[in-house]
């Protein structure tokens, strides 16, 4: 039994058996109190060792979640729900590689992955405004 330090608000815990990595996705950054990021990392087999966070970047509050899994490689998914996009994950060098458009969406709340597929899902949020501002 061991502690890890990490966000104070998690919301996505997902485990990577090839890598034998918890990946972590917390609702905030918050630089001031020592997480400067919304993704935690930590390997399950050496707890003392210290990935650094990996920051999306884009809002104050990137409330989302995350996708992986081991079918889909060495990469991720991650997602904001004050973004337009998927964020793609590099898992080896901890870094967004691209941004994934989702036209006309807002962000997008939740996502999920079908290793039976090799689909990923995303629940977006649409804001209509009916033409006024």
């Amino acid at each position: 039994v061991g502690y890890m330090k990490t966000c104070s608000t998690p919301l996505d815990l997902q485990y990577h058996p090839l890598r034998q990595e918890m990946w972590l996705r917390c609702a905030q950054n918050i630089k001031d109190k020592g997480h400067a990021g919304e993704i935690d990392v930590f390997s399950v087999n050496s707890l003392s060792s210290n990935f650094e966070l990996i920051n999306l970047n884009e809002t104050s509050r990137p409330y989302g979640r995350i996708a992986i899994h081991s079918s889909m490689g060495n990469y991720g998914f991650s997602a904001s729900g004050y973004v337009p996009y998927l964020a793609r994950l590099d898992l080896s060098s901890k870094e967004v590689v691209n941004q994934i458009p989702l036209p006309k969406s807002y962000g997008s709340y939740d996502i999920t992955y079908s290793p039976v597929n090799k689909h990923v899902y995303v629940r977006t949020r649409i804001c209509c405004t009916c033409g006024s501002e």
